[in-house]
């Protein structure tokens, strides 16, 4: 085998890529290639599944937005003694590419009636990445 050849390696994505030492890349950095010793690196949305947890606090956060007034502070949703606004609670889920439940994704659509474009954005992805996305739109324009 050549010099040239021998360095060249060639991975799979979700490979996982642990030192000798034991510490690993982080799980939402795959690597694409590395030829000729240059390294590509694709950040790639969160693998791991979302949490039960934050599947709730995104229903509730969802289920409370239907009686919120932007006279008053965004509705508080609390994940494990902790309160987060609605909008903060968007962020915490918005790398997750899980499937959208239907009932928290019936809820949702219906308070887009008025935001065709949000509704048909949610309509072709129903993920919690593009759902968080739709519903911290739609609470800024209700701020407004």
């Amino acid at each position: 085998m050549s010099d040239k050849r021998a360095n060249t390696k060639r991975y799979r994505i979700g490979y996982n890529f642990a030192s000798k030492r034991g510490a690993a890349r982080p799980s939402s950095l795959a690597v694409l290639r590395s030829m000729r010793k240059t390294q590509i690196w694709l950040v790639m949305a969160n693998d791991e599944p979302i949490s039960q947890k934050l599947r709730e606090a995104f229903d509730q956060a969802v289920s409370v937005y239907s009686n919120w007034t932007p006279l008053l502070p965004e509705r508080l949703v609390t994940i494990d003694d902790r309160f987060f606004t609605m909008s903060e609670v968007c962020g915490l889920v918005d790398k997750f590419r899980d499937a959208l439940p239907m009932p928290t994704f019936g809820r949702l659509s219906g308070y887009m009636a008025e935001h065709g474009e949000l509704r048909d954005k949610l309509e072709r992805d129903k993920t919690y990445s593009t759902a968080a996305d739709c519903f911290r739109k739609l609470i800024e324009s209700r701020k407004q």
